[in-house]
């Protein structure tokens, strides 16, 4: 009997499962183990560089501050009057030598997948954001967004938002839902938030958890890893679904398509398995498991999903001068 894909999840908290009724019919009895359950492999992760954080930032998150390589010009040796933004530099642990390429098997940080799927989970508050916007993030584990969608204009470029960590007693049900709490129990903080634009590359970690036949797997690799996810899965999309939707085929049409085969990088999910439509692969990238073709708006229809509707930012872990970005594109229950 085919293994049933599960997380540890107590609630869902994203919204792209909720999209497609019939498609919740098929996993609302998902149980709980998916996130977690990947874990049981895991090494640690090198930290093998540091990141520099130039902000701009105000209390509003509409100003972009930059996650960078720590410059190495040395400092004026006069006095001049700076005529540009303050730039805060993380102290390198080792080198600045960057995040190996490629997608392997091993540790992620501890429970940075844990807020994909739920409105609480069990866990530690984050630090408190410096008072000093340009001033670094402390090291520690904060909840993160994509607040714009990745666009093939700026393929190595995401703007993300940055939440603090906190206890469901403290934030209350306005996060959080089944009280009263225990101290244990955390979810993410509505506010403050802060904005922050990342260069994919070398310098940044990250984490990504997909879905492989009937089960969760969860690799690492750097910010180039992630682009070139991104970049293979926005060509393909367009080609296989989006154009197809925008001729007049359905989702069903679609799904049938690809009954023979792969069709780049698609195929059709394990149908036993109850827990998707299609299942993208990108090389050794975890596979990208699409429950739903499109998203959904407010006003009824249904346009197509970018790359980072489906590939989701879920946390950002801040440790020892190296930012690691989690993203999720398993199974939601």
């Amino acid at each position: 009997m085919p293994a049933t894909p599960q997380h540890g999840s107590r609630r869902r908290a994203l919204p792209l499962v909720s999209l497609v009724v019939s498609l919740v019919a098929l996993v609302a009895c998902g149980a709980d183990s998916g996130v977690r359950a990947r874990r049981a492999d895991d090494v640690t992760i090198p930290t093998t560089s540091a990141l520099e954080v130039t902000t701009t930032t105000t209390s509003t998150s509409t100003t972009v501050p930059q996650i960078t390589l720590p410059s190495t010009t040395m400092p004026p040796t006069t006095t001049v009057v700076p005529t540009v933004a303050p730039t805060t530099t993380v102290a390198p642990t080792t080198t600045l030598a960057g995040v190996a390429g490629g997608w392997t098997d091993g540790a992620t940080p501890a429970n940075i997948l844990d807020g994909c799927c739920e409105d609480l989970w069990t866990g530690t508050p984050s630090p408190l954001f410096p008072e000093d916007p340009t001033a670094p993030l402390p090291d520690g584990l904060y909840s993160a967004r994509v607040a714009v969608p990745w666009t093939a204009a700026q393929p190595n470029q995401l703007t993300i938002d940055v939440y603090r960590i906190e206890q469901c007693a403290v934030i209350g049900d306005g996060a959080c839902y089944g009280g009263p709490y225990v101290d244990s129990d955390v979810s993410t903080a509505p506010d403050p938030v802060r904005t922050y634009t990342v260069t994919l590359d070398q310098n940044v970690a990250i984490t990504l958890g997909g879905f492989d036949g009937c089960g969760p797997v969860t690799k690492h690799g750097n910010g180039s890893d992630l682009e070139g996810v991104l970049q293979a899965f926005d060509t393909a999309y367009q080609s296989v679904i989006g154009g197809p939707l925008a001729a007049g085929a359905t989702q069903d049409d679609i799904v049938a398509s690809l009954g023979a085969g792969p069709v780049q990088g698609f195929e059709i999910a394990d149908p036993t398995c109850f827990a998707g439509l299609l299942e993208f692969r990108a090389g050794d990238a975890p596979p990208l498991l699409l429950q739903v073709l499109t998203n959904f708006s407010e006003d009824g229809t249904s346009p197509p999903l970018t790359p980072t509707d489906l590939v989701h930012l879920v946390a950002l872990d801040q440790h020892d001068g190296l930012t690691t970005l989690g993203f999720y594109a398993g199974f939601y229950s």
